[in-house]
């Protein structure tokens, strides 16, 4: 494994987060309700550094001066020549640790995303399923952690369009629910009392 930035991250109670890449403006808002409540729990959000979803949840996190962490699916300096910017930058400077398992100079590939999701299903304790269609990249990660048996909830779609179809199909499997603020603190309340590191 490589690393870059605050490594301490890895130490607190982990929540990943996954989802579009180019979310709706109701997943947004319902997004920025619930990662606030996780950060101000002190809960470390985790994503794959996309943009959309996992984003929102890495600047909510750097405003309130809060760790969080990125997993790539290449490695860190292959990162550098495909999409690192002034922000990314910023992340390491504010508490942000990016970690991959490939050597640093290997580049993305299709084959690569998908085990990135199957490690941030396998690193955190419970994850959150933001907005996802049905056969996305999304709904491998919670594939990934609902077989590694780990916590997953999701938000009701707010309408029947297909780029929510993950949500439905989570939803019918039984996964939480988080309609409002009591479900996320219930769910939050119940991934603490399983955790050892709380």
């Amino acid at each position: 494994m490589w690393s870059k930035g605050d490594t301490t991250a890895l130490s607190g109670p982990l929540i990943a987060i996954a989802g579009s890449r180019k979310p709706a403006d109701e997943t947004i808002r319902r997004a920025k309700c619930i990662l606030s409540i996780c950060i101000d729990r002190n809960w470390c959000i985790v994503s794959g550094f996309a943009k959309g979803c996992d984003r929102i949840g890495h600047e909510l996190a750097m405003k309130r001066k809060k760790h969080s962490i990125g997993i790539l699916g290449s490695g860190l300096e292959a990162e550098k020549g495909v999409r690192y910017t002034a922000k990314t930058q910023q992340f390491i400077e504010n508490k942000g640790c990016l970690i991959s398992e490939y050597p640093p100079t290997l580049h993305t590939s299709p084959y690569r995303l998908v085990r990135r999701n199957r490690l941030i299903a396998a690193l955190c304790h419970g994850i959150i399923i933001l907005q996802a269609g049905s056969n996305s990249g999304t709904m491998h990660t919670a594939r990934f952690a609902l077989a590694l048996g780990k916590s997953v909830a999701t938000i009701r779609p707010p309408t029947t369009k297909s780029t929510y179809g993950g949500n439905q199909t989570l939803i019918d499997q039984g996964v939480v629910q988080l309609d409002n603020r009591d479900n996320v603190i219930s769910f939050l309340n119940r991934l603490e009392s399983a955790s050892a590191y709380i």
